[in-house]
């Protein structure tokens, strides 16, 4: 069927919602989607897909996977994919069956045993067939191909239960190793978790629970973005990572919305960047893992650890001729009231004191043919060791501004207070001023009643 006749594809949206199936827009006439975010902005509330769809030409994005609960067999080349099913039996469970261009969707629920797992995307399994899973969809009935071509139910799907898959055809999903991986648009896989994966969520669960107070949404947000890649790369269940992760930071003590959004943040970044494990005898796969007996692992030689150097580089003690002149003696003094403290720290603390109270007053024109102006800042950073007498020698190198800071304060109470008092004066003047000018109105001293409010 083709048709050239743009309709609206609002209600066919929502009839899929009220189905309880969540819903979002691609571009019209393609499979791309219109919206930021994909599919993970589709909704499954009526009003909600209502909203969404802005052009209502849009075709419908139906995501695939546990947000739906069900997987899509995506059969581009159906010739081999019926010789495929007949060496397996020749029969399927009868289900939604949605016509494309050049083949067909089957849709399969997610087996019971497969939930808390992800089927996540495939491409060309058996040379035949796509399987669309988490991260994945499907363009959805009645929606147009860009060749003109409508989607269409040959069975339609309803509310009623989806069939099972058939386990062979579970396992070619799991045991397809030549089948390449693809990004969340394209096909899925059955995901599970690998010997490296679980140790690598076990490392960073401990990780957050050993961070101090005020560095635990960092940590959680750097694990969740390593877990993120392995997760991508189908060393681990994203449900397990997420529920494992969630329960480290929240005993850890961080709130739980922090948690959800930081947590969901990270492993969405991650994901972006997959991972795998680096030896593949620790890789999931579907073979059975060999035994160390079987696959030793091979030995590795290191040499003897060398010990860190422990010193610090030698600084120059510093020279109180470096300041100028009228600073020397206060700066020096201050060293020694304060048990010998470095000069330094005196010295950095006074000097960019000083340098503050220039403001604006200054600037530095870099081009001399130019009238580009820069105000220089002064920046002072002090490094030392616990107790040198760092914080209490720049308490006293700034106490003058301080002082000053206080007087002008003072000053300006006061001045703003006279200036409030003069204010309010010169309006009861002005009142009094415009009593008389009305006065003289009425008596038709028009000429004197300007001159009266001229002068004042």
């Amino acid at each position: 069927m083709h048709t050239t006749v743009p309709f609206s594809l609002v209600d066919p949206a929502v009839q899929y919602a009220r189905a309880g199936y969540a819903v979002f827009p691609l571009e019209p006439g393609g499979k791309k989607p219109a919206t930021p975010r994909g599919f993970k902005d589709a909704k499954r509330c009526p009003d909600q897909v209502r909203a969404l769809w802005r052009n209502p030409a849009s075709n419908i994005g139906l995501p695939t996977g546990s947000i739906n609960g069900f997987f899509v067999v995506d059969v581009d080349e159906p010739t081999q994919w019926f010789e495929l099913v007949e060496t397996h039996g020749g029969e399927l469970p009868s289900g939604p069956k949605a016509t494309t261009d050049k083949g067909f969707h089957l849709y399969f629920a997610i087996p019971q045993e497969l939930k808390g797992q992800h089927i996540r995307n495939r491409a060309n399994l058996a040379g035949c067939f796509d399987v669309r899973g988490d991260g994945g969809y499907v363009v959805a009935p009645p929606s147009v191909h860009p060749n003109g071509h409508r989607y269409e139910f040959a069975e339609k799907l309803s509310t009623t239960p989806l069939p099972m898959p058939p386990a062979w055809l579970l396992d070619l999903i799991g045991r397809s190793e030549d089948a390449p991986r693809v990004h969340s648009d394209s096909s899925g896989t059955i995901e599970r978790v690998s010997r490296y994966g679980q140790a690598a969520l076990n490392q960073e669960c401990s990780r957050i629970a050993a961070t101090q107070e005020g560095g635990r949404n960092d940590a959680l947000n750097c694990a969740a973005f390593s877990i993120g890649q392995l997760v991508a790369g189908g060393e681990l269940s994203l449900a397990e990572s997420h529920a494992a992760l969630a329960e480290a930071a929240t005993s850890a003590g961080l709130p739980a919305h922090e948690v959800d959004k930081t947590l969901t943040n990270g492993l969405e970044a991650g994901m972006q960047v997959p991972r795998q494990a680096p030896d593949e005898s620790l890789t999931h796969g579907n073979q059975e893992a060999r035994s160390a007996d079987d696959n030793p692992a091979p030995k590795i030689h290191w040499s003897p650890p060398k010990p860190l150097k422990n010193e610090l580089l030698p600084v120059e003690a510093f020279d109180p001729e470096l300041l100028p002149e009228p600073l020397r003696d206060f700066v020096v003094d201050l060293s020694e009231r304060k048990d010998n403290a470095p000069m330094d720290f005196g010295a950095i603390g006074v000097m960019v004191a000083l340098s503050s109270l220039l403001g604006r007053k200054l600037g530095i024109h870099p081009k001399r043919h130019d009238d580009w102006l820069v105000i220089p800042n002064l920046w002072g950073v002090i490094v030392g060791r616990p107790s040198m007498k760092k914080t209490p020698t720049l308490d006293d190198a700034i106490r003058p501004l301080k002082r000053l800071e206080g007087e002008a304060k003072t000053d300006f109470i006061a001045a703003s207070a006279d200036y409030q008092a003069a204010q309010k004066l010169d309006q009861l003047q002005q009142k009094e001023v415009e009593k008389r000018a009305a006065k003289l109105v009425k008596q038709d001293k028009h000429s004197d009643a300007h001159t009266l409010l001229l002068e004042a």
